[in-house]
């Protein structure tokens, strides 16, 4: 689970079936958008909004992995304003959706795990899901402030162009 900027931005782990909190991390400088548990439940990875995505580990106080939101090209005090995470099941590849509309992968497994530019998109990132197959990513478009639309578009996962766009509900 994640807490907000009440609570230091903090990660916990936590055992699913009596709620037991195994270790609590803090650190992320804004707030931490996504989370997932590692493989073999003995860490996870967060998405912070403004400093990436890291790796924790039981026992460790510190992240033992920081991988940066930010594309090479970007300024080095540019913030990445991540909106969304997606990890595929093998957790060898992770997805990060940001508020400009671009979508990153990172191969996890390259010791350098620079972020590429998959997409960009027209609206601001509000949710990711990869297939179970692990070849397409679902993105849903333009629900946050100052959006002019709303959309869910489909994207090849390998090189990022759009496989189909849907219109998505009038809703709030």
């Amino acid at each position: 689970s994640s807490g907000g900027a009440r609570n230091g931005n903090e990660v916990a782990l936590t055992r699913w079936l009596d709620g037991h909190v195994e270790q609590i991390w803090r650190g992320h400088a804004g707030q931490v958008i996504g989370l997932a548990a590692t493989l073999d439940g003995r860490g996870a990875w967060s998405l912070g909004e403004a400093d990436g995505l890291w790796r924790w580990a039981l026992g460790a106080s510190e992240p033992v992995r920081r991988i940066g939101a930010r594309l090479p090209d970007e300024a080095e005090g540019q913030v990445a304003n991540a909106s969304a995470l997606a990890l595929d099941a093998s957790q060898r590849h992770a997805y990060i959706g940001r508020r400009d509309g671009s979508v990153l992968a990172v191969d996890l497994e390259s010791p350098q795990a620079v972020p590429r530019r998959l997409a960009k998109l027209g609206e601001p990132i509000a949710a990711l899901a990869l297939a179970p197959d692990g070849t397409s990513l679902a993105v849903a478009l333009g629900s946050m402030l100052g959006a002019q639309r709303r959309t869910a578009a489909l994207i090849d996962a390998a090189d990022g162009h759009v496989l189909r766009e849907l219109a998505a509900h009038p809703g709030p």
